[in-house]
């Protein structure tokens, strides 16, 4: 992802101050933006500052003026996006043309509540707390050291979330990436439409749909169910409570230390179970049942399909 802040030739063209409360209710939405938001040192005043790169400085003005983008404060609510009377779609197709950018930066009030929209743009949120609900679109997104609830949508998008704690985060991303790292919530939802997953230090129960894409998963705590349609996946373990593993037409690979207590069930067209495990149980040509040393949190690897496979090995 790019430098968040304005590149030096970027000429400042609104630069407004609100009195909010707590907490700061902002609506963004500016196709092709650079948005920033980020906490500010007063929790009732916030700073949003519109500028505007590309472009010679005497004509920086101008230039915002034809987009059309405001700033303006409606029912305590801050909202950046076109004018009225700007037609989305026409819009939309006329921004694309133009050789600018445009960066948005918000110094906020540290708790917030935000709706953001970037469709082609960028966005970092950053040391907030509160509820975030960010789209992108063709662009890319980033979440740092944030707290409460977060909703992120993404279509053609890298996602990154790194350093979360709170109630809930929830993503869904078709094409592009989606990476979690350093996250701790009481619920955790991850859908993906052919953008690659990967996941690493997470706690708290969470489950995982994907399609069509790998999904790595290293270091997990907590009830996990990833469920993979047409492409492989990695646990890398071990598991710390009931754990459901899924893949359909593909590759499922489960990496374990030797000395992990588990109820292990393995399915699957074609199973391999390492001999280093301590194992009892019952074996058949597609079926495992039993316990790896006397036993533990139920593991539960499936592998369906003519192709698939289920591997349950020694983390070396």
């Amino acid at each position: 992802m790019s430098d968040p802040a304005p590149p030096q030739d970027a000429v400042s063209v609104i630069d407004q101050e609100f009195i909010v409360g707590e907490p700061c209710p902002v609506a963004v939405d500016v196709p092709r933006a650079f948005v920033h938001l980020r906490p500010g040192s007063d929790p009732e005043r916030a700073r949003v500052n519109v500028a505007v790169s590309g472009c010679p400085p005497d004509e920086a003005e101008a230039t915002l003026d034809r987009i059309g983008i405001s700033t303006r404060q409606v029912k305590g609510t801050i909202r950046v996006s076109p004018g009225e009377g700007a037609a989305p779609a026409d819009w939309w197709r006329w921004v694309r043309t133009l050789d600018v950018s445009l960066h948005v930066e918000m110094v906020l009030p540290s708790r917030v509540e935000a709706d953001l929209r970037v469709p082609g743009g960028e966005a970092l949120v950053s040391d907030l707390t509160g509820e975030v609900d960010l789209k992108v679109m063709g662009g890319t997104c980033r979440a740092e050291a944030l707290g409460g609830s977060l909703n992120i949508r993404g279509e053609s998008s890298e996602v990154t979330v790194t350093d979360f704690s709170g109630d809930e985060l929830t993503a869904r991303v078709a094409v592009g990436s989606l990476s979690l790292n350093d996250v701790e919530a009481d619920a955790i939802t991850l859908r993906s439409v052919a953008a690659p997953l990967r996941i690493s230090e997470v706690r708290g129960p969470g489950s995982v749909t994907a399609n069509s894409t790998e999904v790595h998963v290293e270091a997990v705590e907590g009830p996990w169910t990833i469920h993979s349609q047409g492409g492989p996946v990695v646990f890398d373990g071990p598991p710390t409570a009931e754990t459901e593993l899924a893949v359909v037409g593909s590759t499922l690979d489960v990496h374990l230390p030797d000395d992990l207590a588990s109820r292990l069930s393995m399915t699957g067209p074609t199973l391999h179970l390492d001999e280093d495990f301590s194992f009892e149980g019952k074996r058949t040509e597609h079926t495992i049942e039993g316990t790896l040393n006397g036993g533990g949190p139920r593991l539960d690897a499936r592998a369906v399909g003519g192709s698939g496979v289920c591997r349950v090995q020694v983390r070396e």
